[in-house]
């Protein structure tokens, strides 16, 4: 009997549900920014605005509408990608290719500078510290603290601003993305942009830490304790 691809179904799902959204919430975003900028229009004649300043106001309110939805549009549409191409990893999880925590600090740390390369989120350096095991990539971090970020990390479950530092190409901060499954603390994950990350990115990352992170480190533990014993 042949077995289902259950990651290709789940691909295929995604792909439609994206496409869904995207067929209804487009056409209702430029409806309403269509009808916000005739209003803005319509409140600028009736106040005696001469037709060039309506003109102008009209130009930049659709601008301004553009700009916004395209922000809002990369910001929607990031929750998509991360399940794309993370599903590379998973698959080579699942299939064996990757079955050593140091192989998936490498696959991991790649990933996310890799997939963060937006001009208002761009991770520069990526450092990871999994429970009972050293620092991925310590040359970019003092060794000597990270006790101290350790036990900070265990007590949070959400990203937090850990640090942020003024050097000579510009403010870099520091963020703490704990790594739980359940009540259990794994490990930590260090990220340095150049960007100070508003509430909503701090989300996406926790849930990318939630959905994608915990449980595929979880496979490779035991794959490599198995190989082991």
């Amino acid at each position: 009997m042949a077995s289902l691809n259950i990651n290709h179904l789940n691909n295929r799902y995604t792909c439609t549900v994206e496409n869904i959204q995207m067929a209804v919430l487009i056409p209702a975003y430029i409806i309403l920014a269509g009808t916000l900028s005739l209003a803005l229009a319509y409140l600028a004649t009736s106040l005696s605005v001469p037709p060039l300043v309506v003109l102008f106001i009209s130009l930049i309110a659709v601008l301004c509408f553009a700009v916004l939805g395209s922000f809002l549009y990369v910001i929607w549409s990031m929750q998509f990608r991360i399940q794309y191409e993370f599903d590379d990893i998973k698959n080579r999880i699942a299939s064996g290719k990757i079955d050593k925590l140091d192989q998936f600090e490498d696959e991991l740390c790649r990933f996310i500078l890799n997939f963060f390369r937006y001009s208002f989120f761009s991770v520069n350096h990526c450092i990871i510290k999994l429970k009972n095991r050293p620092v991925h990539n310590p040359d970019l971090i003092q060794t000597a603290g990270i006790d101290e970020i350790e036990k900070y990390a265990t007590t949070c479950h959400d990203v937090k601003l850990y640090d942020r530092q003024n050097t000579p190409q510009g403010r870099i901060y520091t963020y703490l993305l704990p790594v739980w499954f359940g009540h259990d603390y794994h490990g930590f994950i260090l990220m340095l942009t150049d960007k100070r990350l508003p509430g909503i990115f701090k989300k996406l990352l926790c849930d990318f830490e939630n959905n994608f992170i915990d449980d595929q480190l979880l496979h490779v533990y035991h794959k490599q304790q198995i190989a082991k014993s």
